[in-house]
């Protein structure tokens, strides 16, 4: 459960670092903290919306519609519509004082960008050693062709060996018969 709010965390504070739209974001990471959706592709899906449409609302290149907020807070019967037009209450029943007073300064957006960046530099890694385990189970696996190809070679002449160790005898009998 622990890695589940970190996991939750990260999205939020990549949505946060990159959204212009407070309200917005704020919601979205109350749904994501809620288990309501994953990410914000998940988010637009829920909403049968594309995701680039959704990320330009997000970030505030598109208005928020009013369909668009009888959506979201259709997700939840919690979620205050008012609150995607600036009202002050997130949620209807209960508001969460400290998603109400979140904000992050340019310290912490510094922080976020180097988190980013190193969540994609161990994403790199990652791959990279998968790529060489990869290369390294191909070159095993020829190896394990070679040696299979080797001992049904063998097997080959043994046979022969076999079969040619029965003529001489079968020769050397009819020399001696004769």
């Amino acid at each position: 459960m622990q890695q589940k709010g970190k996991l939750n965390l990260l999205n939020f504070l990549y949505l946060y670092y990159m959204a212009e739209n407070e309200n917005l974001k704020k919601i979205i990471f109350w749904l994501t903290s809620q288990g309501i959706i994953k990410s914000q592709d998940d988010l637009a899906n829920k909403l049968g919306y594309n995701p680039s449409s959704v990320s330009q609302i997000v970030t505030g290149k598109k208005t928020i519609s009013k369909k668009f907020a009888k959506k979201i807070s259709g997700l939840s019967k919690k979620i205050n519509i008012d609150y995607l037009f600036g009202g002050n209450k997130m949620l209807n029943d209960e508001v969460s004082e400290s998603m109400q007073d979140l904000t992050i300064d340019s310290n912490t957006r510094l922080e976020i960008s180097d988190l980013i960046k190193a969540i994609n530099n161990i994403s790199e890694a990652a791959l990279k050693n998968a790529d060489s385990e990869r290369i390294r189970a191909e070159a095993e696996l020829k190896r394990a062709e070679a040696e299979d190809r080797n001992s049904r070679n063998i097997e080959e002449l043994i046979k022969l060996l076999k079969s040619e160790k029965q003529n001489v005898k079968v020769t050397a009998r009819e020399e001696i018969l004769s």
